[in-house]
């Protein structure tokens, strides 16, 4: 009777409901029994995820109750104790919750497919592969035996280590919200922001974390805060997304030696997948490694508009040729800066950054790798020559475009810095960013704004209203849109449900 209350308190907990926890928690860790004691600090951990007042688990104590307790209570201890650890960026608990899980495999069902999940989150943190046929059978497994809230972990799991992260994450999420779990919805769906920063949608990750941290107890905001801050949203002065902020402030400061601090010091946060984040964005700002999917979306904290929207600039400074995060370009001042200016130098741009990056190239292929099709000297000389015009009038006096030998190359005259429509941020980024600025907009105004196309401006408006991120107020016959929440500030402020908003994000 007493394993019955505790799990049906348990199954309570997923759903939400946390109210009986602290009482029953209390008599099941005062009894004599091993197992009602572990479901007892199952509770705990269960109610100090959903942020109710209670200290994060003892791996050491549940391996102590591990040699006469049952096996399903200690196994769902492991899990939550993974998950605490993993919110707190904590490797050295959450390998001490792998060896307590590891000490008791009997090979039951759900205890395997526990243990499979634990051992892939260890294999996330430490930054090394982990097989993705194991995560699918892990998946069976938690389906077989009922288990909801295994089965979308196993599915993050899955978006993490397998192809398409995207789709399998977006699945999760899904099956997150039909089984009204709140818990796994905050998991899916903050690994589903983290994809969307990663495939370069940063507008569509903070317009999920927003949602998020709108409704997540404490123990999920130190992570949220710290993906809003990658992905271009506001930054925060404590916990780890600090070190955000410091990065940013360090860049702007002309710190070179507070970023190499990032770089060349072990991690501040000990914990390799965000330590790794830092690391690159502090390379990307000094120049020291191409860029990133993910932390392009930096470029957003600069306190200049125009150096915001446009994150990646190709840098060349005699031999010495690199790709910077637009935070980083004060640490190059003997360059000649051009701002992009205008959104039809696009192809221009694209070209100049090319050569400056690559050096010498073969004409034919570089017109083709530019334009898409096979280059012929006869029928493309007129779009070539205009090209040509427009690299030499953008280039000015600082480098002169030379053809030889059938080959292109740039010959420097001084330093170059150079916007690279290559790494430019997706148009519907770019609107938010316009909105927030503008207040409100038509789409006609935000076109202008911008340099877009009106039909480009309409379809990315409409699109942004259908996803949620903007809202429509009709004057007339006008329709305005608005940025729906406050994260999408001008980048020089740098102030500081969740199903329905990822349904689609």
């Amino acid at each position: 009777m007493v394993y019955e209350r505790a799990q049906s308190v348990f199954r309570e907990g997923w759903q939400g409901v946390t109210g009986d926890h602290a009482a029953v928690a209390t008599a099941l860790k005062g009894r004599e029994d091993p197992t009602a004691r572990a479901w007892g600090l199952v509770l705990d951990a269960q109610g100090f995820l959903a942020g109710a007042k209670a200290p994060p688990m003892d791996p050491d104590e549940v391996a102590i109750l591990s040699q006469g307790a049952s096996e399903a209570p200690v196994s769902i201890a492991c899990q939550l104790g993974v998950h605490q650890a993993l919110l707190a960026f904590d490797l050295p608990k959450m390998a001490r919750w792998i060896s307590v899980v590891r000490g008791c495999d009997s090979g039951a069902l759900l205890p395997t497919a526990r243990r499979t999940v634990a051992e892939a989150w260890l294999a996330f943190a430490e930054q090394r592969g982990f097989p993705l046929g194991e995560l699918e059978v892990a998946e069976g497994a938690a389906r077989e035996g009922g288990d909801a809230p295994l089965t979308v972990e196993s599915v993050v799991l899955q978006s993490v280590f397998g192809s398409d992260g995207l789709r399998r994450v977006r699945r999760a999420s899904r099956m997150a919200q039909t089984e009204s779990l709140p818990q796994p919805q905050y998991l899916a769906n903050l690994f589903l922001a983290r994809q969307r920063r990663l495939d370069q949608r940063p507008h569509l990750a903070i317009h999920i974390l927003q949602a998020l941290l709108r409704v997540a107890p404490a123990p999920w905001l130190g992570w949220m805060t710290w993906e809003r801050a990658l992905a271009g949203g506001a930054l925060a002065r404590s916990g780890p997304a600090a070190h955000v902020w410091a990065l940013v402030e360090a860049a702007e400061a002309g710190d070179r030696a507070g970023i190499s601090a990032y770089i060349d010091a072990p991690g501040p946060l000990a914990f390799p997948p965000v330590d790794q984040d830092l690391a690159d964005a502090a390379r990307l700002i000094l120049g020291r490694g191409g860029p990133r999917s993910g932390l392009t979306a930096l470029a957003g904290h600069h306190s200049e508009r125009t150096l915001a929207e446009t994150p990646i600039w190709a840098v060349a400074h005699g031999d010495d040729r690199r790709h910077v995060l637009s935070l980083g370009l004060g640490f190059f001042s003997s360059v000649d800066v051009r701002p992009s200016g205008r959104r039809q130098r696009a192809r221009t741009d694209t070209a100049i950054c090319a050569l400056l990056l690559e050096g010498a190239a073969p004409e034919p292929a570089f017109f083709e790798r530019l334009y898409g099709f096979p280059y012929e000297a006869e029928l493309h000389r007129g779009t070539r020559d205009m090209l040509y015009h427009r690299m030499r009038e953008r280039l000015s006096t600082s480098a002169t475009l030379v053809r030889e030998d059938g080959e292109l190359r740039i010959e420097l005259h001084r330093g170059l810095a150079v916007p690279d429509p290559r790494w430019a941020p997706a148009p519907e980024n770019a609107v938010l960013t316009a909105l927030a600025r503008l207040g409100a907009a038509t789409a006609q105004e935000a076109a202008a704004a911008l340099g877009l196309p009106l039909r480009t401006a309409q379809h990315v408006l409409r699109t942004l209203a259908k996803d949620g991120v903007c809202r429509i107020h009709r004057e007339g016959r006008k329709m305005r849109y608005a940025v729906e929440d406050t994260t999408f500030a001008e980048p020089t402020q740098r102030s500081g449900q969740n199903a329905q908003v990822a349904k689609d994000a």
